[in-house]
């Protein structure tokens, strides 16, 4: 995803089966442009975001929502998706939106702040009953945070601050999240804020003894399971979690790279992001 440019056309996904690339336009009612987006069900289920509006392909089309024809809420972006199904998913903005679409309408849930979101994650149970958002409006002041837990488009605050000077006994800093089971992996600051939603209880997993100071670093996690978890952060840095101590590669830092994303199959990982010249990278590690 992203913004493809060839000699003939422009295109704004690229698909791997294996063996070579296919790249696609993604553009229901014209306007060709970025994705910047996406979360997949399942081949027959994926959702896209473009301009701020979401774009379902159901395996034969795309569809777009729009707040005139669909009733998306107007002024609500989204910077990242996620859900079980194409009747529970949720669109998170970085104005501190947060719509989820039932598979019949979309329902903008109320937050009770306003926020802007520099960076934004969402992840939850396989179920779908247990959301969590993390917002870090990290760029201007007033340095907000918030950590959201939703259930039944009811959303709780379970840790929010709009001072960065401030530890707060170790939740400062919530930039990433994944769920596994009853926990939330949550990376903060200095650490990973590990979060019973079952029994609300809380700890904290040291990154500093084994990654200092990539550690502060991580800005997006993935995982297979607790004792596979990994972290990723812009500048190339990756770290894994092995149900006890941490273990740190550097060897895909460069000041010339932005890494943006990435995601975990088992022992698979890929790496997305941009070069200084705003050239698209992806990197492939497999694990042996």
């Amino acid at each position: 995803m992203g913004e493809i440019r060839t000699d003939s056309t422009n295109y704004n996904a690229a698909h791997w089966d294996g063996e070579g690339w296919e790249l696609s336009l993604i553009s229901p009612r014209g306007n060709v442009g970025p994705i910047k987006a996406i979360h997949i069900i399942n081949a027959n289920d994926i959702w896209f975001e473009k301009w701020g509006l979401p774009i379902h392909w159901d395996g034969e089309n795309y569809r777009k929502f729009t707040p005139a024809d669909d009733g998306y809420p107007s002024g609500c972006t989204i910077n990242s998706i996620w859900g079980t199904s194409s009747s529970n998913m949720y669109f998170v903005g970085n104005n501190g939106s947060i719509v989820h679409y039932d598979g019949s309408s979309f329902t903008k849930l109320e937050i009770g702040m306003e926020i802007d979101g520099d960076f934004v994650d969402i992840d939850g149970t396989a179920n779908g009953e247990k959301v969590f958002v993390v917002i870090f409006q990290y760029w201007h002041a007033p340095h907000k945070m918030v950590v959201f837990q939703i259930e039944n488009e009811t959303v709780i605050t379970l840790f929010y601050s709009d001072d960065n000077t401030t530890d707060y006994g170790g939740y400062k800093g919530p930039i990433a999240v994944k769920v596994i089971d009853d926990y939330a992996y949550i990376k903060v600051y200095e650490n990973l804020w590990r979060h019973n939603w079952k029994y609300n209880r809380n700890e904290f997993i040291s990154l500093v003894e084994d990654c200092s100071p990539a550690h502060r670093g991580i800005t997006k996690l993935a995982a297979n399971d607790h004792n596979d978890l990994f972290g990723m952060s812009f500048k190339g840095w990756f770290m894994h979690y092995n149900g006890s101590s941490w273990s740190c590669d550097y060897s895909l830092e460069s000041p010339n790279i932005d890494y943006k994303d990435f995601s975990v199959n088992n022992n698979i990982v890929i790496m997305v992001g941009e070069t200084a010249d705003w050239r698209g990278l992806i990197a492939r590690g497999v694990r042996n």
